[in-house]
């Protein structure tokens, strides 16, 4: 039910396989719902439907993970969008590519289309990492680009420095950034100088509060668990291949998982 009282959503999520690509299509309704993520007033959504295509592929023996989104969103007002976003990654010993395409259409007009390449580069101690941003429709420019150079010792000191340029206001961003990774927080002091904004300076504490431990008890830790479920799974040889893990079957150790496109730690 809405926060305002009244009005119900039906969901509907089906996975399957679609020309070796993997699809998830997710079907939502909604009749007189609000709320603050789908929408209040004329402004609320009546229907939305997305979809995913994922699928790795290898072109000249290089492996290019390739995924494509749609959402369609229609509103109380009759108004409809739809958008399109095409991603292609490459990742191979420390070095991560990806190329992403969006466009936007409004009422079946065409109303945008932006484009970004990314990049990351580990190694030892080192990572690089930068971006450049474009757009395509209705005209075609640059829009930024950032890059940064970050380096973490073993003993979790670490140090950055980055770069940004903005070419629609020719506006530019130089920072620098010193830490310390205390494992259950981050913490560092930060400085920038930003032209038309002067110089500014920040001291920064982040953690994440999360259940996800050996004991299910809540801890603190540095890096973000936003995105992270639990998972309990063993892995084993089915020597008999009957689907149940009998005396003699032992569990595979430093075994990961993948999900969805992505690996799990262990």
């Amino acid at each position: 039910y809405s926060e305002n009282g009244g009005g119900n959503a039906f969901n509907l999520d089906y996975i399957t396989k679609f020309l070796g690509f993997r699809l998830n299509l997710t079907t939502s309704l909604f009749n007189d719902f609000e709320s603050i993520k789908s929408g209040l007033g004329l402004n609320r959504k009546t229907s939305e439907v997305t979809a995913q295509l994922t699928r790795n592929v290898k072109v000249f023996d290089v492996p290019i993970g390739l995924r494509f989104n749609t959402e369609r969103t229609r509103r109380a007002t009759g108004n409809t969008t739809l958008d399109l976003d095409a991603t292609q990654t490459f990742t191979r010993s420390g070095i991560r590519v990806s190329h992403s395409l969006r466009s936007r259409l409004n009422n079946n007009n065409h109303e945008r289309t932006t484009g970004a390449f990314s990049s990351t580069v580990r190694e030892g101690p080192w990572q690089f990492r930068g971006a450049l941003n474009y757009s395509v429709f209705p005209e075609k420019r640059l829009s930024s680009a950032n890059g940064e150079i970050r380096y973490k010792t073993d003993n979790d000191f670490q140090t950055a420095l980055n770069l940004a340029h903005n070419f629609d206001t020719k506006n530019y961003r130089i920072g620098a950034q010193v830490g310390y990774d205390f494992k259950k927080l981050l913490a560092s002091a930060e400085t920038a100088y930003e032209r038309g904004q002067g110089l500014s300076f920040v001291l920064r504490t982040t953690s994440s509060l999360h259940p996800y431990t050996d004991n299910e008890r809540y801890t603190f830790s540095s890096a973000s668990k936003r995105n992270s479920s639990p998972i309990k799974a063993v892995v084993y040889h089915d020597k008999n291949i009957d689907g149940v893990m009998n005396e003699d079957e032992e569990a595979l150790e430093a075994v990961r998982l993948k999900i969805g496109g992505g690996r799990t730690k262990n």
